[in-house]
């Protein structure tokens, strides 16, 4: 019985041997507060709506939309970071002849807020909010509110692969939906902090 628990111990102090080995090859992200970051997201999106019509019908409509969306962040302190977004949309499809265009939407936007960044053992988990403003045709048409949620994994000290979500709830003037709930099925970037 003893030579199975010295196996055993051996097992075991191998596998913690190995667990530390791995831990010390893991790249960890080098931030703090005045550190900055710099990233985005590059996004095209397919639109479906159903639009009831005057006569009680309703009509399917579909647009489609690229968005681009760099960001830049500043670290406050060690794990905060307020954040700027420019976005810029454009959008084409049936969805955007209903809407008074000519088939085609061309959108901007800005979105300020915070991030709060939690290590983790091979990554960075992160949450955080953003309110922003869109503007089309010189006119402020939309606000949102975004909730960003993912994983920071460093690829080296200064750069990572972002992968999460950005939750966003829109309200739009003069829109036949006038508020949306986006839930995406998920979101791939880079972010680079120097």
């Amino acid at each position: 019985m003893s030579s199975a628990r010295l196996v055993a111990a051996l097992v075991l102090v191998g596998l913690c041997g190995g667990a530390s080995a791995a831990q010390a090859d893991v790249v960890q992200l080098r931030y703090g507060p005045g550190s900055m970051m710099l990233g985005g997201r590059a996004t095209f999106d397919i639109d479906t709506r159903t639009l009831a019509q005057a006569n009680g019908e309703e009509e399917t409509l579909t647009g489609y939309k690229f968005r681009l969306a760099p960001e830049i962040g500043y670290f406050v302190h060690d794990s905060l970071a307020l954040l700027g977004t420019i976005l810029v949309d454009y959008g084409f499809g049936d969805l955007y002849k209903e809407a008074g265009g000519q088939g085609k939407s061309k959108r901007a936007g800005l979105e300020l807020g915070l991030r709060y960044f939690l290590p983790l053992a091979a990554s960075e988990f992160y949450a955080g909010l953003q309110f922003g403003i869109g503007v089309q045709d010189e006119d402020v048409d939309s606000t949102c509110l975004t909730l960003p949620l993912g994983f920071l994994i460093a690829l080296t000290p200064d750069l990572a692969l972002d992968l999460g979500a950005r939750i966003t709830y829109e309200t739009q003037e003069e829109s036949p939906d006038g508020k949306g709930l986006h839930v995406p099925i998920g979101y791939l970037g880079v972010q680079a902090i120097f």
